[in-house]
């Protein structure tokens, strides 16, 4: 094979030096050392079945099923493109039936438990989003920082502000097309004041290439202080809807203060959030729901319990849907049952809430036990002691606790403990599929020979964004915008200062004269810009439209997503030139 040619770029200074000074062009680097799997396409067809085992970026999402081993070791061996094709075809489907299961995962666990911790800690939808769900949309960001604190940054820049960019366009983007809302303008214009004023300070410490601990730290004081500040804007919000009563109590009856009445109307939407009944959008009756039956014994029903709550196919829904409906719950029914078996339900909209004392009892053990072994934790041991016997002595304390101390009639006091297991193991479940899901679509890309700028950038985003856009959606779908909206902020106000200080602290304090040597890679600066450009806009576009979240908003910020891919590629191909390289147009061939 003939060794590609390469772009070296001379910059001169002619202000400081008379010689020119050779410096590295980001995007050579960053083909190299990442976008290695790229170059199976170009390899001889007989090369590539090796290739595709021993290359690292080629294995980077493998969790289960090799889907590029299979494509290059025995479809492409059969040198027919139709057999591709199908191939290709074939992924893309299953790639349709992960995101159904990915769907059922959400709706029936990850949404419902986040829902019952909002209202059972009586928070408002903003403040749950922007907490609680961003907390849960922010944490696959983790992963990126912890996975490797010694590896250069450019892969943390650039992910990070993709998974924010994401969640900022399709995300808050798809969530007003649903369900455009009345926007309440202070919290609006303080969550979007924070992520531009956290973006700024993030580009501003790593403009120059190096970073030191007193940059580095004031990171980890940001997400305390917007923490602190929507703790305060809750507690005002609450006396200021008290005022606002007592003064309309002050007026006669039947007149009233129609200013004040779309004062208070305004807030009570930021108010304590009601539960609606699924698919009808009215509040729903939690006490009406609380106790399915009344029960002689503690342990009435529990087998007949526990035989009902695992049942994967929801009774109303497949009696009053069409043959579609019933094919596509049929189809996944087998993951749901594993997904009853491995994460407690609770749901306000269930009888019961949820509540089934032996299937509960038994997700103790095997929820943490599946996500052991196939985390691939299973070898792990401390003091010589696996880390199944660490979990399972606690757990049968716990369940112990939980039988002798709970009725099958009705939900525990403690309740609120599964609510916040379910989340935990559906969040990590949810995980698990969208990290398959990435491989497949990462196989289609590299054998369609797309773009390695466009896979990267991409999957990037979407390994942290594919889990927050199901859920928010669904949410949104459900009738809560205002919690999906405001997780768009959340998440990456939470994962952003948490990754960047760690990491960057890090190499600071393993750096000599504790300084690290960091990089932004060659869409570091694009994609600021776009994310900058979108914040800005968007929020004065909401503000002269009467504080009004429309679908026209949705579109526009769905629309700078393509355009940002747009750029990428033209920046990737030198159509035009991009923002973090400034050199003259003098090259040197190399061969």
């Amino acid at each position: 094979m003939a060794n590609p040619s390469f772009n070296i770029f001379e910059n001169f200074n002619k202000s400081n030096q008379s010689q020119p000074h050779f410096q590295r062009h980001e995007i050579l680097t960053k083909f190299v050392h990442i976008d290695g799997c790229s170059l199976v396409d170009y390899m001889p067809i007989s090369m590539r079945c090796h290739f595709v085992k021993t290359e690292p970026d080629c294995l980077k999402f493998l969790r289960f099923l090799n889907y590029m081993e299979f494509m290059y070791c025995y479809v492409q061996q059969t040198g027919s493109r139709i057999v591709d094709w199908i191939y290709l075809s074939v992924l893309l489907v299953y790639m349709f039936y992960l995101f159904q299961v990915l769907g059922q995962l959400m709706g029936k666990f990850f949404c419902p438990g986040i829902n019952y911790i909002a209202r059972t800690f009586r928070m408002s939808q903003s403040f749950a989003g922007a907490t609680i769900l961003g907390i849960a949309n922010g944490v696959a960001g983790l992963f990126l920082a912890f996975a490797d604190l010694s590896a250069d940054t450019v892969g943390l820049y650039t992910g990070s502000n993709s998974f924010a960019l994401f969640s900022q366009t399709i995300v808050a983007g798809i969530v007003l097309l649903i369900r455009p809302f009345h926007v309440y303008r202070p919290l609006h214009v303080r969550d979007t004041v924070f992520l531009l004023t956290l973006t700024t300070y993030i580009e501003y410490i790593m403009n120059d290439q190096l970073v030191d601990l007193y940059e580095s730290f004031p990171l980890f004081l940001f997400y305390a202080a917007f923490l602190v500040t929507v703790g305060i804007d809750a507690v005002l919000i609450r006396k200021l809807s008290k005022d606002i009563r007592r003064k309309l109590k002050l007026l006669e009856e039947g007149v009233g203060d129609e200013e004040l009445r779309m004062q208070l109307e305004e807030l009570q939407n930021e108010g304590v959030m009601e539960i609606l009944v699924k698919d009808s959008g009215s509040v729903l009756d939690i006490e009406r729901t609380r106790s399915a039956f009344e029960g002689r014994s503690p342990n009435d029903n529990l087998f007949r319990q526990f035989l009902e709550s695992i049942n994967p196919i929801d009774r109303a829904s497949w009696e009053t849907s069409g043959s579609c409906y019933r094919f596509m719950q049929a189809v996944v029914s087998p993951f749901v049952l594993l997904f009853l078996l491995l994460c407690p339900r609770v749901d306000y909209n269930l009888p019961n809430h949820g509540w089934s004392k032996l299937l509960n009892m038994f997700t103790i053990l095997s929820g943490p036990f599946f996500i052991i072994t196939v985390s691939r934790m299973i070898t792990w041991k401390f003091f010589g002691v696996s880390i199944y016997v660490y979990w399972l002595i606690p757990a049968i304390v716990v369940i112990v606790l939980v039988y002798f101390f709970s009725r099958t009639d009705t939900p525990p006091v403690y309740h609120i403990g599964f609510a916040c297991f379910s989340v935990i193991v559906s969040l990590i479940l949810v995980r698990i599929v969208a990290l398959e899901v990435l491989y497949v679509i990462y196989t289609v890309g590299t054998a369609s020979q797309m773009s390695p700028t466009l896979i990267n950038v991409t999957l990037q985003a979407w390994e942290g964004g594919i889990g927050s856009l199901i859920a928010n959606v669904i949410l949104a779908y459900r009738g809560y915008p205002r919690m999906s909206f405001a997780a768009c902020y959340g998440g990456p106000l939470f994962s952003m200062p948490l990754v960047f200080g760690v990491r960057l602290s890090y190499k600071a304090i393993t750096s000599q004269n504790r300084i690290a040597v960091v990089h932004q890679g060659p869409l570091g600066i694009t994609i600021y810009c776009h994310l900058f450009t979108l914040l800005l806009f968007s929020m004065f576009g909401i503000l002269f439209a009467r504080d009004q979240g429309r679908k026209s908003i949705g579109v526009y910020r769905i629309l700078i997503y393509p355009c940002f891919l747009l750029m990428a590629l033209l920046e990737e191909f030198e159509v035009i030139h991009g923002h973090n390289t400034d050199h003259t147009d003098q090259r040197v061939q190399m061969d």
